[in-house]
C-alpha cells in the first residue's frame, strides 16, 4: 500500500514531467549562479586587498578588518539578491497546483518595489529566527565544549566530552525541528502576499503543530537524495524534486486547513 509521503512525491514527479523539469532546472541554475557569483565577488575581494595568505590560503590576522568588510559586502550582496529564492520556491508551487513553469517566475519577487521590499523584509525575519534557533540550540554545547577544551588535563573533561557529544546532537535535532516549523513561510507567502511578515511565521508554527509529523517523514524519506548531492551534480534532480514535493505538500495541507476552516464557520 502507498504512504502519503510516496503519493506526495510521485504527484511532484509527475507534475515535473508535463515538460517542467528542464524548466526547473534552468531556474535552479540561474539561483546557484547568483550563489557562485557573490562567492567568487568574496574571494575576489579578499585577493584584491591581499587579505588572503596565498601558501596557506587562511586571512592574515593584519587584515581582518578588511575580510571583516567583505564579508559584510558579500552578506549583503546575498540578502538583496535572496528573492530569487522566493521566486524559485513560487516556481515549485505552481508547478505544485499545475501550472507549467517558466524561468522568468524566478524574478517575479523583482518585478515591483512593494512586492521586492516585502519579500526582503520577510527573508530578514527568517533569517533572523534562524540565527536565533541555531544559536540557542547549540550555545549549551558550545559552552561544554569549552569547558572541556580548557579542563583537558583534568579527568573531568572526557565526562563534559561526552555531555558536550549529546548536546550536540540534541541541539541539532531540536534545530532541525524548529526549522521544518518554518517550511510553511514562504508558501503561505506565495498564497497572500498582504500579511505583515510576522504573520506567516505564526501561521507556519500554528499549521505544523497539526502535520508536523507528515512534514518530518517527508523530510526523512529525503535524506538518501540529499545525500547523493556530495556527488554536485545530483543537486540538478534532487532539489527541483524536493523543492516540488515540498510545494505539493504544502499545498493539500493548505487546502485542508480552509476545509476546516469553513466547516468551523
Amino acid at each position: 500500500m502507498m504512504t502519503t509521503e510516496r503519493k506526495i512525491k510521485q504527484q511532484a514527479k509527475t507534475f515535473l514531467s508535463q515538460g517542467n523539469w528542464t524548466t526547473c532546472i534552468g531556474a535552479l541554475s540561474i539561483l546557484l549562479l547568483f550563489i557562485l557569483l557573490i562567492v567568487t565577488i568574496f574571494n575576489g575581494l579578499l585577493f584584491l586587498f591581499g587579505a588572503v595568505n596565498t601558501s596557506t590560503f587562511e586571512i592574515k590576522e593584519s587584515k581582518i578588518s578588511i575580510a571583516l568588510c567583505c564579508s559584510l559586502l558579500s552578506y549583503t550582496l546575498f540578502f538583496v539578491c535572496s528573492p530569487v529564492i522566493n521566486g524559485f520556491l513560487r516556481l515549485c508551487y505552481g508547478i505544485a497546483r499545475g501550472k507549467t513553469a517558466e524561468i522568468k517566475d524566478i524574478f517575479y519577487y523583482f518585478s515591483s518595489k512593494t512586492i521586492f521590499l516585502k519579500s526582503l523584509r520577510l527573508n530578514f525575519l527568517v533569517f533572523f529566527f534562524l540565527l536565533a534557533i541555531i544559536f540557542l540550540c547549540f550555545l549549551p554545547a558550545n559552552i561544554c565544549t569549552e569547558f572541556s577544551s580548557y579542563l583537558q588535563t583534568m579527568s573531568f573533561s572526557d565526562i563534559l566530552k561526552f555531555i558536550s557529544f549529546v548536546l550536540w546532537t540534541g541541539g541539532f535535532i531540536a534545530a532541525l525541528f524548529l526549522c521544518l516549523k518554518l517550511v510553511f513561510v514562504p508558501f503561505l507567502f506565495i498564497e497572500d502576499e498582504t500579511k505583515k511578515s510576522f504573520s506567516y511565521i505564526q501561521q507556519s508554527f500554528f499549521i505544523s503543530k497539526k502535520y508536523f509529523t507528515s512534514i518530518l517523514r517527508l523530510f526523512i524519506s529525503f535524506i538518501p537524495w540529499l545525500l547523493l548531492c556530495v556527488f554536485v551534480f545530483p543537486i540538478m534532480y534532487v532539489i527541483p524534486y524536493m523543492g516540488t514535493t515540498f510545494a505539493n505538500s504544502v499545498k493539500w495541507i493548505l487546502m485542508l486547513e480552509k476545509e476546516d476552516t469553513l466547516t468551523a464557520c
